[in-house]
């Protein structure tokens, strides 16, 4: 007997007294020839009672309302792949990440006097710039990555991927993605670098850390700024 508010349906769910589901006994001499439940034309006719029924008087118009009401822009789903650059996180939307690899042999250019290019790296049979994000942001990377080896955490070279141009650059870790609601951002701090300041949108405080989460076209007019 299944109530949905507005009237009751008789339905006799022997497969939960004698069949194979819930605490059934298996006692059913159908079994032996049908198998499983799922296979009775008992529990097919139960089934199409439960979707044939009537819906509750206020169904049709409990989701009306539902659907109609205008999205909270306040409260917006978003997600996040966070990286680390020494001791800082940062966090990229996953629709900008290419791939990410192990960390490659990185050679160098002649003449190249930037601390913001690294040189040239092979990527699947294609030579790509790899550049320095650290450098690029302003950041101070003096970090000290024995314990990262002790603890079996390693560099990856990360892809990111704008049309037809592919931008490069190592990291000192990676992580998932991580979901967050707009609600958790917070503003970028005051202290934060003159280079990377515009290309911060907000900061998420993730397991007591904390992550810049960077806006991607703004970061992309920083890195081609560099070459010109």
């Amino acid at each position: 007997m299944i109530d949905d508010n507005s009237k009751k349906l008789e339905i006799d769910d022997c497969w939960n007294r004698i069949g194979v589901q819930g605490k059934g006994d298996r006692s059913c001499l159908d079994l032996n020839k049908i198998i499983h439940c799922r296979n009775c034309s008992k529990f097919i006719l139960a089934g199409r009672k439960l979707l044939d029924r009537e819906p509750p008087a206020s169904y049709e118009k409990d989701w009306c309302t539902q659907i109609s009401a205008a999205p909270d822009k306040q409260n917006k789903l978003q997600s996040i792949v966070a990286f680390r650059l020494g001791e800082q996180w940062f966090g990229l939307a996953p629709k900008h990440f290419h791939e990410v690899i192990k960390l490659s042999n990185c050679h160098s250019i002649p003449h190249n006097i930037s601390d913001k290019l690294k040189g040239i790296v092979a990527i699947r049979g294609e030579l790509q710039l790899c550049i320095s994000l650290d450098h690029v942001l302003g950041i101070k990377n003096d970090y000290d990555s024995w314990n990262d080896v002790k603890n079996n955490i390693y560099k990856r070279m990360v892809v990111l991927s704008d049309q037809d141009e592919k931008y490069v650059f190592p990291v000192s870790e990676i992580r998932d993605i991580y979901h967050y609601s707009t609600q958790e951002l917070g503003a970028p701090p005051a202290t934060t670098n003159i280079n990377s300041k515009n290309v911060v949108f907000g900061v998420l405080n993730w397991n007591g850390k904390y992550i810049s989460c960077l806006d991607f076209e703004a970061l992309i007019d920083l890195i081609n700024g560099m070459f010109e």
